[in-house]
């Protein structure tokens, strides 16, 4: 159905959505994500709107999948055609972001099948090859929801772009072998070398490595199951954890706050030059205890954080909260460990500026999760709590 109007198409998303995002990406921080998601929407409309009569004898859910395959199609492509960015940065800084996030507001029917497929294979396996999936979270010192994060994620970056879901004649059986050899080629991949027996699951069917290819060719069988199993061997949700946690530490210190700083030391006001370098990769132990005690916030951490383009939109957690109230409780802790090493005055004053800086960016715009494709919503007072444990380990590390 797209290959006989994918000229047009292709040309419609080059208008409404690629111009945006090439100005976006040559005029923005790269380190922040760019977001499309209204210039999707709009695409998302012209395009159901251009295929209605074709699609029109196709259940919802199976339209909405149709949609949702030619727009990771069609970034994919725009990115090869226009924009031309390294392919991790590319998907991790606009592919992932953008499909999680067009998917949560936009295809519930899509988004429902992607859930009750993930959900019901990882249970599947876990009924079947428990000691596997127990080693492996315990080794990793995981959950069970960033698995099914990178299991997703797997999907979306391979895979979903192999087969038009109007091609696909059993769409629930084609998806269930799919996620199958995900989980087998995840679960066989990062744990090679750590048992002491190869992974052969009764959950993964002899042929199922085949049959979900839509193409029988052997060559590009063979060449698809590599590239598979090469995307398998790091966790594309470890890594989102870790630039996330990464980039919240540089919003505690960004360069207003360091240029304070030194100002202060040629002064000669503080001594110690080396007492706001904080440490700037997340390491296992750290996680460990997010993982153990914090899990709201390393809920936050794995999620998309979305800013909508137009205006200031605030997160639903914080509508009827004072903002000065949650200010002051990050002011007092990052105060009280400020103290430690800097007067009470210059604590105060750089401690002030970093909570104003952190307030903001609480705020604004909302979370996603991943796994389940829907807003986190959460208890401020349980949120505060989890975060200024946080704080504190953060700035044990400097």
């Amino acid at each position: 159905m797209f290959e006989n109007n994918n000229g047009l198409i292709i040309g419609l998303f080059k208008n409404v959505v690629g111009r945006k995002l090439k100005n976006l990406v040559c005029n923005s921080d790269q380190d922040t994500d760019f977001l499309i998601l209204d210039d999707l929407h709009k695409f998302k409309t012209m395009f159901v709107n251009f295929e209605d009569q074709q699609l029109i004898s196709y259940p919802k859910e199976v339209r909405q999948l149709h949609v949702f395959y030619v727009i990771a199609l069609l970034l994919d492509n725009c990115n090869t055609t226009e924009l031309k960015l390294k392919r991790e940065f590319f998907i991790t800084k606009i592919y992932l972001p953008n499909l999680y996030g067009f998917l949560s507001f936009n295809l519930i029917e899509c988004k429902n099948i992607f859930k009750k497929v993930n959900d019901g294979t990882y249970d599947l396996i876990k009924d079947q090859s428990a000691n596997i999936i127990d080693f492996f979270l315990i080794f990793y010192s995981i959950d069970k929801a960033i698995v099914k994060n990178d299991i997703l994620s797997l999907f979306f970056k391979g895979i979903l772009l192999e087969a038009d879901p109007l091609d696909i004649p059993d769409i629930t059986e084609y998806y269930s072998k799919v996620f199958k050899y995900l989980y087998f080629s995840y679960l066989k991949n990062r744990t090679s070398g750590l048992l002491n027996h190869e992974l052969t699951p009764d959950f993964l069917e002899y042929d199922d490595e085949l049959l979900m290819i839509s193409r029988d060719n052997i060559y590009e069988t063979g060449l698809r199951v590599t590239q598979t199993r090469e995307l398998c061997i790091e966790s594309d949700t470890l890594d989102t954890i870790k630039a996330t946690y990464n980039k919240f530490k540089n919003n505690i210190f960004p360069n207003e706050i360091q240029k304070l700083y030194t100002k202060l030391i040629l002064k000669k006001e503080i001594q110690d030059s080396k007492t706001l370098l904080i440490q700037s990769y997340v390491d296992t132990d750290e996680l460990r205890v997010i993982r153990q005690n914090l899990p709201l916030i390393l809920k936050i951490l794995r999620s998309i954080h979305i800013k909508h383009e137009e205006g200031i939109d605030f997160n639903p957690s914080f509508v009827n909260v004072d903002r000065t109230y949650v200010k002051n409780e990050i002011h007092a802790v990052i105060k009280r460990e400020l103290i430690k090493k800097l007067t009470e005055q210059h604590a105060d004053v750089i401690a002030n500026s970093i909570s104003i800086n952190l307030t903001n960016v609480l705020v604004t715009g909302i979370y996603i999760d991943p796994l389940t494709m829907t807003s986190i919503e959460f208890d401020i007072h349980e949120f505060l709590d989890q975060f200024k444990q946080l704080l504190t380990m953060i700035f044990k590390k400097y």
